[in-house]
């Protein structure tokens, strides 16, 4: 029976390949931003994000500040850094 020796008898034998957990993490992500839960906009973002800088990067964009049309934000639902929720 092919590979039922001892390692090294029939060459079959390897070790499996070491991982390196760092190098396979993700540096970015993508940050998804809804207004009243409607997809607005995405950004690349640090895994490390702030919610204050996430906010900020948000309101800035273009299609956010449209949709907010001047009202005040009530409430920010963020599951950072993959997600942030306006709700006006």
């Amino acid at each position: 029976m092919a590979g039922a020796g001892p390692p090294g008898e029939c060459g079959i034998w390897q070790l499996w390949p070491e991982s390196y957990l760092e190098a396979a993490a993700d540096e970015e992500v993508t940050l998804v931003v809804r207004v009243n839960g409607k997809v607005r906009v995405w950004f690349r973002v640090p895994v490390g994000v702030t919610r204050d800088e996430a906010l900020a990067l948000a309101t800035g964009a273009a299609n956010v500040r449209c949709r907010l049309g001047g009202s005040e934000v009530r409430r920010v639902v963020d599951r950072l850094p993959n997600l942030l929720n306006l709700v006006v």
